[in-house]
């Protein structure tokens, strides 16, 4: 017998009422866990069935997990923290079926942020999203950090040699462009400065 392969979605719920559901009419009342415990959790492997009719971000950093202030929408969401590179579990996962009517993604804008952008646009096409902060060039300006973007040039390069980069919107070409040329990158906590 073979272990099934499988990690934990540790998830909160954004503005509204938010819930998920699976094949089976079980139901996961995301807001009522967020209010009472903080956050919940779903197991996810090849045989889970669970979704969302809502939209879903993915964050790289708990501080944006815990404090969602930053959450550019009023409407109902679904927040999910992952941390350093995405799981493969989660990208098979998420690539099975639709689990959200779109899924946006916030990571550091670095090389390891910027190649799992491209891990996830080869398996979910122009369902994902990479949101960018407002006014990212005047926080990459101010803000950038040298050391971050040195330290990932291998992901960078890695995600430049990548067959989905070909077909990344133009404002994330753009950052691209911009994070090259100054030879910086650009935490996630920059949303809050």
């Amino acid at each position: 017998m073979f272990a099934l392969s499988f990690s934990y979605l540790l998830l909160k719920a954004g503005p509204g009422q938010v819930a998920w559901r699976d094949d089976k009419d079980n139901r996961l009342d995301l807001r009522l866990s967020t209010d009472q415990l903080g956050v919940a959790a779903l197991t996810v492997h090849a045989d889970s069935t669970w979704y969302t009719e809502h939209p879903l971000w993915l964050v790289e950093n708990q501080a944006l997990f815990d404090q969602l202030d930053w959450l550019p929408c009023a409407q109902p969401a679904s927040v999910a923290y992952y941390s350093g590179q995405l799981p493969n579990t989660l990208l098979d996962w998420l690539a099975l079926r639709q689990r959200a009517p779109a899924i946006h993604f916030f990571p550091d804008y670095d090389g390891v942020g910027l190649l799992n952008f491209a891990r996830l646009r080869s398996r979910l096409g122009h369902s994902v999203a990479l949101w960018l902060m407002p006014e990212w060039p005047s926080r990459l300006e101010r803000f950038g950090c040298t050391t971050l973007w040195q330290d990932t040039q291998r992901e960078f390069n890695a995600m430049l040699a990548h067959p989905a980069t070909a077909d990344f919107d133009v404002e994330v070409k753009q950052l691209i462009r911009s994070m090259q040329a100054s030879g910086m990158a650009l935490e996630q906590e920059a949303v809050w400065l």
